[in-house]
């Protein structure tokens, strides 16, 4: 019985089926970058951040920033589905379509420019309602 051989072959496959599932939100690994570090890249190297590792540094929370960005990907008809503020392979899906339509690399994984875009785009659309009262 080849104990070990199958625990690595066990081991691969668990890596290889549910590691490209998980995003950098659930995944531990870099450190969120503050705002001071944030403020310290030049625009270009900012926008090629990855929004979800500077959320601290930009003001937002992570249920906060899902529900944001599947509101706008839903004005902009990328994500049709029930909003849940959380991770979810359709929120992904429609992330990757959102970065190929703007000729960027499909990862699913919004940096900090793409976010901005997406705001920006689907504000367009459907402006903030302001209550008048």
């Amino acid at each position: 019985m080849r104990t070990a051989g199958n625990l690595g072959l066990v081991w691969g496959l668990l890596i290889a089926l549910i590691l490209p599932s998980v995003t950098l939100a659930q995944a531990p690994g870099p450190q969120q970058m503050t705002a001071e570090q944030l403020n310290k890249l030049d625009r270009k190297e900012a926008e090629a951040f990855p929004v979800e590792q500077a959320l601290p540094a930009l003001g937002l929370q992570e249920q906060g920033f899902y529900a944001m960005t599947e509101n706008a990907l839903l004005t902009l008809r990328y994500l049709i589905a029930v909003p849940t503020g959380k991770p979810s392979p359709q929120l992904t899906s429609a992330m990757k379509a959102f970065q190929a339509d703007l000729g960027h690399r499909d990862t699913g994984i919004l940096l900090i420019g793409e976010y901005f875009e997406l705001m920006t785009r689907s504000q367009r659309i459907e402006p903030a309602v302001v209550d008048a009262r």
